[in-house]
């Protein structure tokens, strides 16, 4: 149930796993358009939790279908809709309602702050490795905290551990007492860092990716504000997991190393903060004509411009705008978009949604067919929407529907902060 499109290279129990991430999340700090109590937020949360849960069967997972449907009408009702279905629509409708009680459908483990701790998880048939530091005062259910994800990089020819990395990095104390910090053992061949999972088993991106699923699924963080952070030759693997999962993150930061050559072009609602060099100068130009216009580059940076940085960055989680690259990262998913793994494709698809209008207007020379997932943060569902697709214009219906909820949830596709309802498959005209 993470929020990132899954890798192909994935099998069964990966994907499982994942399937059971988000439910875990706690509540983001920054809740928009908030209408349900906090009691209404938990009671749907815990027929999330039946529905979602591992060992639940056939049976008693229609049963917690049925109390969510039963929650959503409740709520309907309230606000003075008479029918079920339409009651049912209106509970539909509060999507934010929805990601908060998404946010508190798991319990949380009984992990206290203090020490940095390694820590092990089982994903997708590997064993990966990550150091973890809490701040001291951490406590189950408190207030939900950034992350900073961290990509340590080389030393003598051999990859920096994670703990090694917290015992010597990003020592500042407002970081370590106001973030959770997670650094990933990366694998021993660094040719590998920028790989998910292929014929040769797991890389770096596949690691990172399972530090990321445990972290979520196990301590009290806001999934609003969770950065990646590579350092020296980390810095390149940081950017590229940003490129290729764009929809995860409130910002990517590269610290005294330069990035790859990553093009620009899915950072369209992503921030970066980069210490510099030949390759980021070339994305910060990039990010420039695109007019995205946020690319940080500071030479000097130090972890606490790193802090300030990410203290006053949070993750787009719906945009208005989504621009998706497929090439050369085989990218096929950004936030509220998704388009058919074809290999080759190496142009680009931009969605713009007009919440007045009640417009989408998708563009692209390239790709043929797209779907669009949505919620009423991006669109007004109840009433017919106009799509543009490639200057020509259809109107259609988009229905909210539990079971679209239910199945983008556990596809990965819906997280807390960004919760769709609705889902439509569209073709551009030929």
């Amino acid at each position: 149930m993470l929020n990132f499109q899954l890798p192909r290279g994935l099998g069964r129990v990966a994907r499982a796993a994942l399937a059971a991430a988000a439910v875990a999340a706690v509540a983001s700090a920054a809740w928009q358009t908030l209408e349900w109590g906090d009691a209404d937020h938990k009671k749907m949360g815990k027929a999330l939790n039946k529905y979602f849960a591992e060992k639940t069967g056939e049976k008693d997972r229609e049963k917690a279908r049925q109390e969510i449907l039963a929650d959503l009408a409740k709520f309907g009702k309230k606000k003075g809709v008479k029918g079920e279905e339409e009651a049912i629509q209106a509970g539909l409708a509060a999507c934010f309602d929805l990601g908060r009680a998404l946010a508190y459908s798991n319990d949380l483990k009984n992990t206290r702050g203090g020490k940095a701790a390694a820590m092990t998880v089982e994903f997708g048939g590997e064993s990966i490795e990550y150091a973890l530091s809490l701040p001291a005062a951490y406590k189950p259910g408190a207030a939900p905290l950034p992350v900073l994800l961290c990509v340590p990089g080389m030393r003598d020819g051999k990859a920096v551990s994670g703990m090694t990395f917290l015992q010597e990095q990003l020592l500042e104390p407002a970081l370590r007492e106001g973030a959770v910090l997670a650094a990933v053992n990366m694998p021993a061949d660094q040719s590998r860092w920028n790989v998910v999972k292929d014929e040769s088993g797991a890389g770096g991106l596949f690691s990172l990716m399972a530090a990321y699923s445990d972290i979520v699924k196990t301590l009290s963080v806001d999934t609003d504000r969770i950065f990646v952070v590579g350092r020296e030759q980390g810095a390149a693997a940081a950017v590229e997991l940003g490129a290729r999962y764009p929809q995860l993150f409130a910002g990517v930061a590269a610290l005294a190393g330069d990035i790859g050559a990553v093009p620009a072009g899915n950072f369209c609602n992503l921030p970066s903060f980069l210490q510099g060099g030949a390759n980021s100068s070339t994305f910060e130009e990039q990010n420039k004509q695109l007019g995205y216009n946020n690319c940080t580059i500071k030479a000097d940076a130090t972890a606490a411009d790193l802090w300030s940085w990410a203290e006053q960055t949070r993750r787009v989680a719906n945009p208005a705008k989504v621009v998706l690259q497929p090439g050369p990262l085989k990218t096929y998913n950004a936030y509220w978009l998704r388009i058919p793994p074809t290999e080759g494709v190496q142009g680009s698809i931009t969605a713009v949604a007009d919440r007045g209008s009640n417009t989408i207007k998708i563009d692209s020379a390239e790709v043929l067919s797209m779907t669009v997932f949505l919620n009423d943060a991006i669109i007004d569902l109840s009433k017919p929407v106009t799509f543009v697709l490639n200057g020509r214009e259809q109107q259609q219906r988009v229905a909210r529907s539990v079971d679209n909820m239910l199945t983008l949830i556990a596809r990965g596709t819906s997280d807390p902060g960004r919760l769709y309802t609705a889902q439509i498959a569209l073709d551009f005209p030929r």
